[in-house]
């Protein structure tokens, strides 16, 4: 079993924590009128509509996981 260190627990969190309140204010910016500028971000909204967070949730965190996985090589 990999440990990891608190410098990398904070930073994962740090990561997951940014990209929930990034989806959160984008689906306020969309309510409000705005557009998506980013055009892999706009598909997935036209694919999942209101639910795109969960899958802009689960690629971050497959990359966070891999991020850990890898971490230790060098």
């Amino acid at each position: 079993m990999d440990r990891y260190g608190a410098r990398l627990l904070f930073f994962l969190v740090l990561i997951v924590g940014l990209n929930i309140v990034d989806s959160f204010f984008t689906m306020i910016i969309l309510d409000c009128g705005g557009w998506e500028v980013n055009p892999i971000v706009r598909s997935a909204i036209e694919v999942y509509g209101g639910e795109f967070w969960v899958w802009k949730f689960m690629v971050v965190s497959v990359n966070l996981i891999l991020l850990c996985i890898y971490s230790r090589f060098r």
